[in-house]
């Protein structure tokens, strides 16, 4: 799910909590509860749309953001 925001999130895409979880590729129920792991651990955000109040956005926030680029330098460096 991170990485899959990263990615989103590089390509300039917001992403809905249902985009989320179906990217997944768990059942809703499993991936709402990762969501809900993720914003408690601070790594994710969430925020309504302005057009559809049922709908939220979710995007990374700059801890998760930091980490995720920590880790990728990491892993691209190792393969050198």
């Amino acid at each position: 799910m991170l990485l899959d925001l990263f990615v989103s999130e590089y390509h300039g895409r917001k992403v809905s909590t249902t985009s989320a979880c179906i990217a997944a590729d768990v059942p809703a129920t499993t991936a709402l509860r990762w969501l809900d792991l993720l914003e408690k651990k601070g790594l994710i955000q969430r925020a309504l749309t302005t057009r559809d109040k049922r709908v939220k956005y979710v995007a990374l926030t700059n801890k998760a953001r930091e980490a995720l680029c920590a880790l990728l330098r990491r892993q691209l460096l190792s393969t050198r």
